[in-house]
């Protein structure tokens, strides 16, 4: 396994693709700057990644939630708000590029999460 948590994106693509040239089936869990580099990551076959701007502000959240006094609560809003992004991070990566198709989806995604957080 390697783990790439590097602040230079580009240099992150480098590494990656040296690892998988080199070694193909070396598993690449790899820190993500945003959701942009998410997307690109993803197309190049990564095992696991962590975006850093989307996992800071969520452990973030649920900890602000947890100061208020309800832990159950707070784990249960993060979970409830990180799942469907995760899931959306790899839907709208197969689109990514496509600025019509990814707008709609993007739009539909927001609809579907307000939603969600309405109910709670």
């Amino acid at each position: 396994m390697l783990v790439i948590a590097i602040d230079d994106a580009d240099k992150t693509f480098e590494i990656v693709e040296l690892a998988n040239r080199h070694y193909p089936n070396l598993k690449l869990a790899v820190r993500a700057k945003d959701r942009r580099h998410a997307y690109k990551l993803i197309h190049h076959k990564v095992d696991a990644l962590n975006r850093e701007t989307f996992d800071s502000a969520m452990n973030l959240v649920v900890d602000a939630l947890k100061l208020l006094g309800n832990d159950a609560a707070a784990e249960r809003a993060g979970f409830l708000f990180r799942q469907p992004d995760i899931e959306s991070l790899e839907q709208l990566a197969d689109i990514w590029g496509d600025d019509q198709s990814y707008g709609i989806a993007v739009r539909q995604k927001m609809d579907g999460l307000k939603q969600l957080l309405s109910q709670y």
